[in-house]
């Protein structure tokens, strides 16, 4: 077969491959995150003293932020992105919290892509991942948790993420201290929902 042929017939080969792998992600809906077992293994993590103490901390240093104040956090936070000057980033990625955020994600197998807290007020109070965001408190994962009380559990909509192929979905839920009713603040995390309908799929 001639070597121009065989490429060609490799590429259409890959191209079919991946048209298939993508189109059979696309069956796999963020609903299937609504598992008790998953939430309770996110519970016992998140509820660890270096989390509760970091959210109370925050809750206290930002109790008098007015959202002019927040607003302008916020700038500053999303001009230092694009700055080499991003010391109110790396003020949030380099705390201790962060670091234990870090920890969980590269120990989860694939499984959390991103982990961020927020506080009572929205704020990122540590993120594994940077976010595009200081303040998250017009965006439905706060929105949707904190604001409604301490069981609330928000589920975003799958989206399919082109670098890796797979499908990923935001998993959001309310923080509150042990054996406690009143929220201290929420938490987002980013679920490969591949890895998951995989390892689901071994306990059937």
């Amino acid at each position: 077969m001639p070597k121009m042929v065989t490429s060609l017939f490799i590429l259409c080969f890959l191209f079919v491959s991946n048209q298939s792998y993508a189109q059979e992600n696309i069956k796999i809906d963020s609903d299937i995150l609504n598992n008790k077992k998953f939430l309770s293994d996110i519970k016992e993590w998140s509820q660890k003293p270096v989390v509760l103490i970091s959210l109370m901390a925050q809750n206290k240093d930002n109790q008098n932020r007015t959202m002019d104040h927040i607003k302008a956090l916020d700038k500053i936070w999303r001009d230092q992105l694009q700055s080499k000057n991003k010391t109110v980033i790396v003020s949030k990625n380099k705390n201790p919290l962060s670091g234990y955020l870090s920890y969980i994600q590269s120990n989860s197998g694939g499984l959390y892509t991103s982990i961020s807290i927020m506080d009572e007020k929205g704020l990122n109070v540590a993120q594994s991942v940077t976010t595009e965001d200081y303040w998250q408190g017009d965006e439905a994962k706060y929105q949707k948790t904190y604001a409604l009380g301490s069981d609330a559990i928000y589920i975003d909509k799958a989206v399919f993420h082109e670098e890796t192929q797979t499908w990923r979905a935001e998993f959001s839920l309310t923080l509150t201290e042990k054996n406690d009713s009143k929220p201290l603040g929420a938490m987002t995390v980013e679920v490969n929902l591949n890895e998951f309908q995989r390892r689901e799929s071994l306990l059937r």
